[in-house]
Formats: C-alpha cells, sequence, structure tokens
C-alpha cells in the first residue's frame, strides 16, 4: 500500500506543470529586464501601427496590427511588400512567436516586447522588471528615460504627449546598442 500511495505521488508530481522562469530580455550589455505580467485591460484594444527602426545600421519598417484584450496580447506585424514578419502571442506568462528570417538579429519577439513595454507600461511596473539600485527612470511630459549612473541607456520621447494613451508617435532609442524604433500608433475606436 505504501509502495502504491509512493508511486501515485510521484507520478502525480510529474505531471504538474512546472513553474514559468520569468522572461528575461537583454537590453544592453548587463542589463536585464523581465517582462511584467500582463495585466487585464478594460474592455478590447486594437491598435494600428506603424513601426520603423534601424538596427546596428539595418533598417526595416513593419505594419503591426495589435490586439490587447484581458490578459493577452496578438501582434501580427507586416513588412512593407505585405510579408508576414512577425507574429506574437503574450498569454499565460508565455510569448509564442514566429520572426521572419530577413529581420535584423538578433531581433526577437521578446526585445519588441520588452521595447513596447519601455514606451506604454505605467512606471511602477518598469520599476519591478529590472533589479539593481543602479537602475533609475526619469519621466516628464513627453519623455522618459532609463539610466545606469549617468548614462542614458534608454530614451523614449512621445509627440505630442501621451494624454491620449496609445495615440500618436513614440520614438526610442537605445544608446548601447545602436537601436532606434519610432512607432505611430493610432487606437481603433
Amino acid at each position: 500500500m505504501k509502495r502504491a500511495v509512493l508511486i501515485l505521488l510521484v507520478v502525480l508530481t510529474a505531471c504538474q506543470r512546472p513553474v514559468d522562469e520569468p522572461i528575461r530580455v537583454t537590453l544592453a550589455p548587463g542589463l536585464e529586464m523581465t517582462l511584467p505580467e500582463l495585466h487585464p485591460t478594460d474592455g478590447e484594444i486594437v491598435a494600428v501601427q506603424t513601426i520603423t527602426g534601424t538596427w546596428k545600421g539595418q533598417n526595416f519598417a513593419l505594419q503591426a496590427h495589435l490586439v490587447a484584450m484581458g490578459t493577452s496580447l496578438d501582434l501580427i506585424a507586416l513588412d512593407p511588400l505585405g510579408r508576414r514578419t512577425m507574429t506574437i502571442e503574450w498569454r499565460d506568462g508565455r510569448v509564442r512567436s514566429v520572426v521572419a528570417p530577413w529581420m535584423p538579429t538578433p531581433f526577437t519577439a521578446e526585445m519588441m516586447l520588452a521595447h513596447f513595454v519601455l514606451i506604454y507600461w505605467q512606471n511602477n511596473a518598469l520599476r519591478d522588471a529590472f533589479s539593481g539600485d543602479d537602475i533609475v527612470f526619469d519621466e516628464g511630459k513627453g519623455h522618459r528615460r532609463l539610466l545606469r549612473g549617468d548614462q542614458v541607456i534608454v530614451a523614449v520621447d512621445y509627440a505630442p504627449s501621451r494624454a491620449a494613451r496609445g495615440n500618436g508617435t513614440a520614438q526610442l532609442v537605445n544608446n548601447l546598442l545602436d537601436y532606434k524604433l519610432s512607432i505611430q500608433s493610432k487606437v481603433q475606436p
């Protein structure tokens, strides 16, 4: 009987889903960001975004369709030729993605999500995404800065402001990775 209970416990333990590790993204040498959990949205958010960027001298452009509902976020991006460049599903603490081989390497879906978080998430979620006392956030009307000491690692500028949350233009510059991203976003009614 004891042996049967022990075998049952071993089988049930083996069938349990392990706790998922947090999703970590390297933003710069020696700087990792943990993607925060998605928090429930009030209703559905649907946005169309024109994204242009430069990664280490290589240019890219995307038209993205983003849907956030509940605790899920889906993004489908096409290049100027209409080819699917990126598909991202973020739900239940997991990211599933397909990134086309013509995108700059090591550009990943997780990197794209990390930059979206840096642009659009609230400051308290950002502070929790970084460990260490040397990371400082500076935020004012029309800008956000991620600093280590006196060095600006990531700069985000909003035009004209974030008064209409999610609408407008945001520009992100990662000074350590030679990476620039511009997002023109229109939230659908």
